[in-house]
């Protein structure tokens, strides 16, 4: 079952035509322009910034990477795996970094026997998909009544669920740039709410 909450390939690929054109407007009129992502003497990419939540899983690199166009940003491994908080817990771990307590359960499945695996669980808990963005599909489950309403959502947006314990602190970001050791690295800033969990949609 593909992640519901994912562009159509029909809509990707207009995404990158559309983008292609706007490159080649901004070479054409600001050709002195050394930012560029149109070579205007070739007409060939110089480089391809995509921003579009749809390539947040891999699929556009792997796309860019099949075809030789050189892009900005994340390549398809880090992008494929941070994309499925499961598999970024489990890579976490393996490398000595805590995470959250959690099971896994899938669209389809008796809401029972997702629940019987999460038996061991302290409320509350955040029940999502685990290849979604954007929040979609995630609720804060409080006690065991909203757990089957909570797994229902979160199989609209995705095949594989993500029953997680609740962690009460203080939440951080950090945005990195660049490769290797080659890295400027931004100021750690701290996200804070007033109510209920960071909703991005």
């Amino acid at each position: 079952m593909r992640n519901r909450n994912r562009f159509s390939p029909l809509w990707l690929a207009l995404a990158v035509v559309v983008g292609i054109l706007i490159g080649t407007f901004y070479a054409n009129h600001f050709s002195g322009n050394r930012l560029s992502i149109i070579n205007s003497s070739s007409n060939k990419l110089n480089n391809l910034l995509h921003i579009i939540n749809a390539g947040e899983d891999g699929c556009l690199q792997g796309l860019f990477e099949l075809t030789g166009i050189p892009y900005v940003g994340c390549g398809l491994l880090a992008s494929g795996i941070c994309m499925d908080k499961d598999i970024a817990h489990r890579v976490a771990r393996t490398v000595g970094i805590k995470t959250t307590k959690s099971v896994i359960g899938y669209a389809g499945e008796p809401v029972e026997v997702i629940k019987e695996r999460a038996k061991d669980m302290n409320y509350p808990l955040f029940i999502k998909p685990s290849c979604a963005g954007s929040s979609y599909g995630v609720s804060e489950v409080e006690d065991e009544s909203q757990f089957a309403s909570a797994v229902e959502l979160a199989a609209k947006y995705g095949n594989k669920i993500k029953i997680e314990e609740k962690v009460v602190g203080v939440e951080v970001g950090c945005s990195v740039l660049g490769t290797g050791k080659d890295l400027i690295v931004g100021e750690v800033d701290e996200i804070v709410l007033e109510d209920g969990f960071l909703n991005t949609h």
